[in-house]
């Protein structure tokens, strides 16, 4: 009986208590951001409002909180019996003793993690030890309780399952219910489509899809089916998508196959953006976040209302490429798949262009009133998405019963409980040391194990066989590190000084294994040990003319804490100041790129993100002004640094003069995301004719209607030849004015 209470116990307490908090959270997180929403939307992009909604899958998943929270008690009638004993065949239940708490080890004052009970008169004080909350005539009687007469409980304290109990019993039913009908349904619907489905063998679509995968970033390409069994194309599947499309959407034999295939294309870059995406994923989690939340109807409602922002957000990622004939032919696919009744049938776990008839308007709205976000705008988004990250992490409500209501402090509890409470947790999840047991086997002959003992060694590079932290902190010139495990040396200050400078350096430190010491080299070599006895003390340590290191050195070294303070080092003082050796190597390869020197490029590309945008795309000139052999994936690292427009500039100059060699087709199918002005462009003029359309046909996404008109202006102009079928995958992107252009070279040209 007391296993079958301790069960019920842990239901309660650990599961369905901590399940109605963070199901509040969520709800009042939902709230916030549908208040906002009518603005969101009309003013920020359509892709922010569709991932602002994952704070609430966050807020539903994660059940912890930053700063201050609030802890709501359940009233009496609610208690659920938490201890027992039997005695004379009767069940005697520990309420009694609920006035009888200890403050959870995990629990800080602002409610982050549920306390546990314990049935006796005590509380915990700073240091953990217990001590007693009542008086002495309390206390008296709670002895007077827990006599060893027998005999029945008093009828108060004799219970039968609480109504918290039961309604626990209840939650915990309806999650297996809902989890098991949600996965019955899919499977149902998986099946059903299977059964009806055949695999699409046509090159033209399958060369189609390869071209967007491609674009999208997509490295295992779906499957793609024709099925009865829908009336709308969808995407199913997590792990291996497979996208099912409708028998009146595609019929190669048909006299509109062209227009099929111009229809098709639009469909599929739809589908294949919620591939690239991982929508299947955001839904999947949230589904079965809702099968634990099945009590709450805000949460069904806001998945409604996140299935409609994903479509949204798809259709303005596909708008953003389209003209506007392109956006026409889209909205006119949205409007005959609305009448086809897509929601016949469809599982909640799949994506599709179009789920309920009545998101049509919206749908409609967004691609006539399609516009690119200011820099206004994004900048607001950024601040409201700050705010609403700040509300969603910092608000806590933690619902428990009366019987584990937290008392509050005693006056010997000290401030830095609440501080570490959150780390107290993490330590409890794994002591400092554990950490240290589980590290690696010394290696005696090493360098790293020698450098200890040898300065020529400890005056040169950082010497590491093994150097790890169970925590590690560092800043304003503070080092706390608890748990470290060292086998070498580890630079934590270098100094550049002009002339003599004391700076005073406080340290402590406590071993568990080997030996450790923080130590001093100066410019010429000379080793001093500042504290390799690890008691707390203050060293004064004199900066010479010159370079000056600091270091941690371990020989098999396991410390349980360090902590080193030199807050009292003015950097003003110094011509240089770095805080590891990284920092020294990166600012001196930047020094001698801003000088116009070359260095060798492995170098470059590993400090790349320690220089501005101009910085780079200036490298980027050097490199390529001094004839350094650059791939398509080395220049393609350089833009997410860069200033793009300037870099694109740069390459531009660089092909005209003959510096960088023309690229392949695949090459400028992966630089064309970064490419701006006329750069792209230049490069597709200067392919192959054998090579030029199926790159434009893959390069569309990034260039516009004039670029595009352009590139196939100059491909006609000099005998080249288009087919149809591939005419009809660009046309969708060319405006009236280039179409009726490019219309004239093809009849020109007798296509």
């Amino acid at each position: 009986m007391q296993d079958f209470l301790n069960v019920q116990d842990f239901v309660v307490r650990q599961l369905f208590l901590p399940t109605l908090s963070v199901s509040l959270l969520g709800t009042l997180t939902g709230m916030f951001i549908a208040a906002i929403h009518p603005a969101t939307r009309k003013y920020f992009s359509a892709k922010w409002n569709y991932y602002i909604w994952l704070l609430v899958v966050a807020r539903l998943a994660v059940p912890f909180h930053l700063g201050s929270g609030v802890n709501l008690l359940l009233p009496a009638p609610f208690h659920s019996a938490q201890q027992g004993s039997v005695q004379n065949g009767d069940i005697h239940f520990g309420v009694e003793n609920a006035d009888a708490r200890i403050p959870d080890p995990l629990l800080s004052e602002s409610g982050g993690v549920q306390p546990t009970a314990v049935s006796a008169d005590a509380s915990a004080d700073a240091d953990g030890t217990l001590t007693s909350v009542h008086s002495s005539q309390t206390d008296a009687a709670a002895n007077a309780k827990n006599t060893d007469s027998p005999g029945p409980a008093p009828e108060k304290n004799r219970s039968g399952i609480g109504i918290l109990t039961l309604l626990a019993d209840i939650w915990l039913l309806g999650v297996v219910l809902a989890l098991c009908i949600k996965l019955a349904n899919y499977l149902r619907f998986i099946n059903t489509v299977k059964k009806s489905c055949t695999r699409i063998a046509d090159s033209r679509v399958l060369t189609m899809e390869h071209a967007f995968c491609a674009g999208l970033g997509i490295a295992r390409v779906p499957a793609i089916c024709q099925s009865a069994a829908v009336s709308g194309p969808l995407t199913v599947g997590l792990w291996n998508p497979m996208i099912v499309l409708p028998d009146a959407l595609w019929n190669p034999d048909s006299d509109g196959a062209g227009q099929h295939l111009t229809h098709l294309q639009l469909v599929l870059h739809h589908e294949l953006i919620h591939v690239a995406r991982k929508d299947l994923l955001y839904k999947w989690i949230f589904h079965l976040l809702l099968c634990v939340h099945w009590f709450n109807p805000a949460l069904h409602r806001i998945g409604r209302q996140i299935n409609l922002d994903c479509e949204l957000s798809c259709d303005k990622a596909i708008l953003a490429k389209l003209t506007d004939a392109g956006k026409q032919l889209y909205g006119n696919i949205l409007l005959d798949t609305a009448e086809r009744a897509v929601a016949r049938g469809q599982s909640a776990l799949s994506t599709t262009l179009l789920e309920h008839k009545h998101d049509l308007k919206k749908r409609l709205d967004g691609i006539l009133h399609n516009r690119r976000p200011t820099r206004l705008q994004l900048a607001l988004s950024a601040c409201t998405l700050t705010v609403t990250l700040l509300v969603t992490a910092c608000g806590g409500i933690w619902i428990s019963a009366e019987d584990t209501a937290v008392h509050e402090r005693t006056s010997d509890s000290s401030e830095s409980d609440d501080n570490h409470s959150f780390a107290k947790m993490l330590t409890s999840l794994g002591s400092v040391d554990s950490f240290l047991e589980s590290g690696t086997s010394p290696d005696r002959l090493s360098n790293a194990w020698q450098v200890y003992d040898d300065a020529a060694l400890l005056a040169g590079s950082d010497i590491q066989e093994n150097w790890r932290a169970y925590t590690y902190s560092g800043g304003n010139k503070k080092l706390t590190v608890s748990g470290l495990e060292l086998y070498g040396s580890k630079t934590f200050l270098i100094v550049y000084a002009d002339e003599a400078v004391d700076v005073d350096v406080k340290s402590s430190f406590a071993i568990k294994e080997g030996k450790f010491k923080i130590v001093h080299i100066a410019p010429d070599n000379t080793v001093t040990t500042l504290n390799d006895t690890g008691s707390k003390s203050t060293q004064t340590c004199t900066i010479q003319k010159g370079r000056n290191v600091l270091k941690i050195v371990g020989q098999g070294a396991r410390l349980t804490s360090l902590e080193i303070d030199y807050t009292d080092l003015k950097e003003s003082k110094f011509e240089q100041v770095y805080f590891s050796e990284e920092a020294e190597t990166n600012a001196q390869i930047k020094n001698t790129l801003l000088e116009g020197k070359v260095i060798d490029k492995e170098k470059v590309l590993q400090i790349l993100y320690a220089l501005d945008a101009k910085e780079v795309s200036e490298t980027l000139h050097t490199m390529l002004s001094h004839n350094i052999e650059l791939t398509a994936e080395e220049i393609a690292y350089f833009f997410p640094y860069s200033d793009s427009e300037l870099s694109s500039q740069y390459l531009s100059e660089a092909l005209r003069d003959g510096t960088l060699e023309p690229f392949c087709a695949e090459d400028i199918i992966k630089l064309m995301p970064y490419l701006q002005g006329e750069c792209p462009t230049e490069m597709l003029k200067a392919l192959p004719q054998e090579e030029f359309v199926d790159a434009l046909s893959e390069s569309v996404y990034y260039l516009d209607s004039d670029q595009i008109a352009d590139c196939l202006t100059d491909y006609l102009a000099q005998g080249g030849a288009l087919t149809y079928p591939e005419y009809g995958h660009i046309a969708p992107y060319l405006d009236e004015d280039a179409i009726k252009v490019v219309n004239e070279l093809l009849t020109g040209s007798g296509e």
